[in-house]
């Protein structure tokens, strides 16, 4: 629900819309849908890209992520909106998932979990879009200097050994 609310949408009539049309059900507080509907989504959000995940507005892939850091995709990026990203335990490459993240420029939604390397440097950029972030072991640099959070409604960094986000003086 925070995240429609931060992203300005409405969600206490869109959801109870979904819920009549039988799209998704809400379980102990948590949102549920058919495996159908859901790989219906995946496919929309694929889009006219299926091969190009950095041209599309939403990533969710680990893999497809994965292979994003490990390839070329170190060019700017003005095309994703939202991300969630489960890190591969034992992998080493860190540092090439926050340089990706530093070249999207219209990030409204970061959901990373378990990046367990505390002591890499953070993104060096990090997009003025952004409404949401959750980060789970963000890593202990403090936020960018250039990053405005003027939209940013959600922010929970768990397992991060942040001791300040933002260097000196901030005015917001």
């Amino acid at each position: 629900m925070e995240i429609f609310e931060a992203c300005s949408y409405h969600p206490n009539i869109g959801i109870k819309v979904l819920q009549q049309r039988a799209l998704i059900t809400i379980v102990d507080g948590k949102f549920d849908m058919h495996d159908f509907v859901q790989e219906i989504g995946y496919h929309i959000a694929r889009g006219e890209h299926p091969n190009s995940p950095e041209k599309r507005s939403r990533l969710w892939n680990s893999e497809e992520i994965r292979n994003m850091y490990l390839g070329d995709a170190t060019m700017e990026n003005d095309k994703v909106e939202a991300i969630q990203y489960l890190y591969p335990p034992n992998d080493h490459s860190s540092s090439l998932f926050c340089k990706i993240v530093s070249n999207m420029k219209k990030l409204r939604l970061l959901n990373v979990g378990l990046l367990e390397y505390h002591n890499l440097k953070g993104p060096t950029f990090l997009s003025n879009e952004l409404r949401c972030i959750y980060w789970d072991g963000y890593p202990t640099s403090p936020f960018p200097n250039n990053f405005q959070p003027m939209k940013l409604v959600v922010l929970k960094l768990t397992n991060s050994l942040q001791k300040e986000l933002w260097k000196g003086y901030k005015v917001i």
